[in-house]
């Protein structure tokens, strides 16, 4: 297979030699035995790995033997030249190593004159380049394939003869990473790790100073902010800085809401404090060439009047992070001049500021985390354009160095099906096109989640060469990788593809894959128990295991087939594992945590809950109606609310009804004890009074904490009054970690408020990119109401509470197409309550079509 994208070499016949072009072919199967490579003493490291690597994978192509030397030996008629010292200045013809760079490479075939043998050189950059090329020649004249760490195929007998060749690469990405080979290769052994590096051509930047998501490692609020806490976001007119964290490790020990921020950005005092704690750094580590200085993960913006006016003024967040960081980039760039400064571009910093430019020792690295993988990155076609296509496309025409963190496996959990497999080729032939320097493909972990063998392949495979068919590159992975169940993975593949396109399906990183409901999940699991009773050796039958791993998580967590048979609602979920089964069979399988500090077993319990949900459950449906409103509300199932009609404007406002388990769109209790999962506060709630407008349910937790909540809907009202009081039944002290979680669908992003120490003012970005992904939390001290404007409706839902007892207020909004949710939730105070007391709140949602702020 002659690679796609090598550009041609024009030759033209030096002084006592010409081009293998003259002749018929190189070499055939009777020439085998007679190659000497040639790599000189200058070599490199890297050039001399390549020569031992030339001899051995020869010897396994072919069965014969190849003399390595430093230089030619006569009695070997066939010289192999491997490294850019090894080659004579005269057989380099045209060729100038100097540009193929670190990675490019070219392979030629030549004759001396009054030769009757042809001779090989394979040379390029000494870093990486050779070696590469010796990769190269193999696969595409040899058609060996680097497929995992334990498996590279090699055909069982070599060709009968070899052509001539005449070709030269270099990969238009030079800094190629995944996160496979970061976190996902810890079960093979050291050298098995490092020549798969090799083989995928991984070609990792220079090691980094720090981690992303870094400036609370740089400036920690426990060192500074008491001093110095305008260094810090102001919000709602105060400067705040969480505590008590670990900035090292911040997406996973991520403060509470209340205490998120950023630094103030736009104080020339903070670039320098960051700058003075860098120089010590990067003195003691001058190899370190990239030193990240970013945003934390989440929003916590500051809302000052000098950052608002920066990024009023470049009609982006980012202007206020990009000046700080040219600062710092200037700051450093005289003492440090190889270095360079690197942020992140996502979320609220993903648009381009309108004026500002990063400096040239500045890297923008650009991340899809809010992409849809279910269509190419920059299809325009059936949705519209997305909008990380459009900033990349911005952010190219104004930065030097670009990276892409890409996300084309689920990183909520990375057994969860992804079929993403469509639109990899696409997506890494438009970051080539935009000319992107770096790419990290973020989300897989381990060979075996989810196709994780497959996806590391393919992935790599693009890196290296954007343009390539990948539909040829998975077609013949399955085929070597699955032998005669080929046609079972392939099945498996179309299967969940089919089923996100004709459900319309966001693809996100960060979904739940609720399109792989109960109904695909038996027909995938068929699928799997046909490939496993398939005649195949047991190293395949491992392979198909190792797959289907993800739909045995599948089964446990996919959203249940809904039910409504006149006032009942029935949920049934297919056969499964236990959770403690899943949790074994995924380790005997080489599965591990990827959250520090967090065993395997909670980590997956954090994402499955400690107990697989009842394969089938139902609830009786109690209706509360008046002129205005029509609410249903399933006791057995979790107390929810499963559906909020407003009938005056025919809106929807909570449709878990029509799908129970697989969307958002339910009002139910949730547990909030942050860093540990939020979830429904418990399982099961017993009717204790009921009528028309009044509906009291309870429940009790094994904590000993008891929930009661009051629903009353009056007649003519708009309202619906929610009453929750929660009792500590038992003989100690327990923190009241209980909230009001509504989710209200919405069709366009909305607009939130709040009267903020009495005056109305917007809690969210005008101008987000879609999808919209935030949070905030509002203290009592700041206000008991907030609002949801849907511009699109003309219609508000507003929220309001009693200030007794009140801990705070939250609004989350997602406007991802699998989401369209906003949550309004009411927190009690979280003081422990005695044993014996209650804590009380006592909450209004109303419903109109105009709300109270000065809109």
């Amino acid at each position: 297979m002659r690679m796609r994208g090598c550009v041609p070499v024009l030759l033209i016949a030096a002084i006592g030699m010409e081009s293998a072009a003259a002749r018929g072919g190189w070499i055939s199967s009777d020439d085998y035995a007679s190659l000497n490579a040639v790599v000189a003493d200058s070599a490199s490291d890297s050039e001399k790995l390549a020569a031992r690597e030339f001899a051995d994978l020869w010897k396994q192509a072919t069965g014969k033997g190849v003399y390595v030397s430093n230089v030619p030996y006569l009695k070997r008629g066939i010289i192999v030249w491997i490294g850019q010292d090894g080659v004579p200045d005269e057989l380099l013809g045209y060729v100038k190593p100097g540009e193929l760079g670190t990675d490019g490479y070219c392979i030629r075939t030549l004759y001396l004159k009054k030769s009757k043998q042809g001779h090989l050189a394979i040379f390029g950059g000494k870093e990486r380049g050779t070696m590469y090329g010796v990769y190269a020649f193999f696969e595409d004249y040899f058609g060996i394939r680097f497929l995992t760490p334990d498996y590279t195929y090699i055909p069982k007998k070599p060709p009968a003869s070899l052509p001539n060749i005449d070709v030269r690469y270099v990969p238009p990405i030079l800094h190629r990473q995944t996160t496979y080979g970061l976190q996902g290769m810890q079960t093979y052994s050291e050298d098995q790790r490092a020549a798969f590096q090799r083989h995928m051509r991984w070609s990792f930047p220079p090691e980094s100073g720090l981690p992303a998501h870094s400036v609370f490692t740089i400036l920690p609020p426990g060192k500074y902010f008491a001093e110095h806490p305008d260094y810090y976001s102001e919000i709602h007119g105060k400067r705040t800085a969480p505590t008590g964290f670990d900035p090292r490790n911040p997406v996973i020990t991520a403060p509470p809401l209340e205490s998120q921020s950023q630094l103030c950005f736009s104080n020339p005092k903070v670039a320098e404090a960051i700058a003075a704690e860098l120089r010590p750094l990067m003195q003691a580590s001058p190899e370190k060439i990239i030193w990240n200085v970013s945003r934390m993960d989440w929003d916590g913006r500051c809302e000052c009047p000098d950052c608002k006016a920066i990024d009023e003024a470049e009609d982006s967040p980012m202007g206020s992070v990009l000046t700080c960081v040219n600062r710092v980039a200037d700051a450093i760039r005289s003492d440090f001049p190889n270095q360079l400064i690197e942020t992140l571009a996502y979320q609220w910093t993903l648009k381009p500021p309108r004026n500002l430019r990063p400096r040239d020792n500045v890297i923008i690295g650009v991340c899809a985390i809010d992409a849809d993988y279910s269509r190419p990155i920059s299809d325009k076609k059936e949705h519209g354009p997305q909008p990380f296509a459009g900033a990349l496309t911005e952010w190219s025409k104004i930065a030097k160095n670009i990276h892409v963190w890409d996300y084309p496996a689920n990183i909520h959990y990375s057994q969860t099906p992804f079929p993403s497999f469509n639109v990899i080729g696409p997506n890494m032939a438009f970051f080539a096109q935009q000319n992107v320097k770096g790419i990290l493909s973020c989300g897989g972990g381990m060979l075996s989640d989810d196709l994780g063998a497959l996806r590391c392949y393919l992935v790599s495979r693009l890196m290296w060469q954007p343009n390539a068919d990948a539909q040829a590159i998975m077609d013949e992975f399955i085929q070597l990788y699955y032998e005669d169940a080929a046609p079972f993975i392939r099945e498996y593949i179309a299967l969940a593809s089919t089923a996100v396109r004709d459900k319309g399906a966001f693809l996100h990183c960060l979904g739940k894959s609720d399109w792989m409901d109960a109904d695909i999940v038996v027909r995938a699991d068929d699928i799997f128990r046909r490939a496993l009773a398939s005649s195949v050796p047991d190293i395949v039958k491992q392979r198909i295991e190792d797959a289907y791993c993800s739909i045995r998580y599948a089964a446990i967590v996919c959203p249940p087939r809904v039910t409504i048979t006149g006032d009942r609602i029935s949920i049934d979920r297919p056969p499964c594992m236990s959770v403690e089964e899943y949790i074994a069979h995924v380790g005997e399988r080489g599965a591990r945590s990827f959250e520090a500090n967090v065993s395997l077993p909670d980590y997956i319990m954090a994402r499955t809950g400690k107990s697989a949900p009842p394969r089938h459950e139902e609830s009786p449906i109690i209706t509360l109606e008046n002129e205005k409103h029509r609410i249903w509300v399933a006791p057995a199932l979790k107390g929810s609310v499963v559906r909020w009609n407003a009938k005056e404007q025919a809106v929807e406002l909570l449709r878990g009804y029509m799908a129970y388990g697989s969307a958002p769109g339910t009002l139910q209790e949730w547990t909030c004890a942050p860093p540990l999962p939020e979830g429904p506060a418990a399982d099961t709630y017993e009717v204790v009074e009921g009528s028309q407008t009044r509906l009291v349910l309870r429940a009790a937790r094994p904590d000993g904490l008891q929930i009661e909540r009051t629903m009353e809907l009056k007649p003519g009202s708009d309202s619906l009054c929610l009453t929750l009081v929660i009792t500590n039944t038992s003989n100690k002290p327990l923190s009241a970690n209980i909230k009001i979680h509504p989710e209200f669908h919405v069709e366009d992003p909305p607009e939130i408020w709040a009267p903020i120490r009495g005056t109305w003012q917007r809690q969210n970005a005008q101008d987000a990119a879609a999808p919209y992904i935030a949070s905030r939390f509002i203290s009592a001290e700041e206000a008991t109401r907030i609002v949801c404007w849907m511009p699109g409706k003309k219609l508000a839902v507003e929220c309001g509470a009693e200030a007794q007892d009140l801990g705070g207020l939250i609004w989350h909004i997602n406007t991802a197409p699998d989401a369209r949710q906003c949550n309004l939730e009411v927190l009690p105070k979280n003081e422990p309550i005695e044993p014996g007391a209650q804590r009380t709140l006592l909450v209004r949602y109303s419903v109109s079509s105009q709300h109270s702020s000065p809109k």
